[in-house]
Formats: C-alpha cells, sequence, structure tokens
C-alpha cells in the first residue's frame, strides 16, 4: 500500500518540467542518441560504457546500505533505486537502438526520481525530522 507522503512525492516528481530536470548528462544523452543516430561510433560507446558503469556502481552502493530509519529517508532511497534503474533501462534502450524518443521518455522518468531525492533530503534537512 503506497503511503500518502509517498503519493505526494511521486506527484511531485510526475509534476517536475524537463526544464527544472535537465542536466549536463541529461543533454549528454540527447547529443550521444543524436551522434548514435548518424552511426556506430566508439565515442558514443565508451560515453555510455562509462556512464553505465557509474550508474550501475551508484546502484550497488545504495542497495548494499539500506538501513531505513524513517519514512523520507525510506522514500529517497526508493526513489534513488528507481531512478538508477530507470536510466539503467534508458541505457539497455540506447544499445538496443530504441527510438531517441523512448529513451528519452525513460532516461526523463528516472531524472524525475533522482531530482525528486534532492528536494526530500532538503525537505528532511530542513524540517530536522
Amino acid at each position: 500500500m503506497i503511503s500518502s507522503l509517498e503519493q505526494y512525492w511521486r506527484a511531485r516528481a510526475e509534476s517536475l518540467l524537463l526544464s527544472d530536470i535537465r542536466t549536463e548528462l541529461y543533454e549528454d544523452l540527447r547529443e550521444m542518441l543524436a551522434c548514435r543516430d548518424l552511426g556506430p561510433s566508439a565515442r558514443v560507446e565508451q560515453w555510455l560504457e562509462t556512464v553505465e558503469a557509474e550508474f550501475l556502481r551508484q546502484y550497488e552502493q545504495s542497495e548494499e546500505s539500506q538501513s531505513p530509519s524513517h519514512e523520507l529517508v525510506t522514500l529517497a532511497e526508493l526513489f534513488s533505486s528507481e531512478g538508477v534503474e530507470a536510466w539503467l533501462e534508458a541505457f539497455e534502450l540506447f544499445r538496443e537502438g530504441a527510438s531517441a524518443e523512448r529513451v528519452l521518455e525513460v532516461a526523463e522518468t528516472g531524472q524525475r526520481y533522482l531530482w525528486v531525492v534532492r528536494d526530500i533530503a532538503q525537505d528532511f534537512q530542513d524540517t530536522g525530522s
């Protein structure tokens, strides 16, 4: 069952505008998709391998260190995992040759959840709870 707090943060993540969540990584993904569409490229494959490895490393670290103690902490860990999983799915779709629109759609979902983790952390800090 989804708590009202989780519903609140999911709705907040979904309501974020693309302009709010654009980062260098997201823009790099867009650039690499455009390069991919021009044909095979060592630069694209190198970028994809490097970024995907970093996401996997962070995901594995977060899986190892989970120790929920507060509902906001638990939600932040959940959204962090979901965000990283969405990015990893976007990388897989990228490799499979999915359309740029589909890859970006999945990456945007991941980006929204990772962005809301930052907001949860700020809320947690502000409330001190």
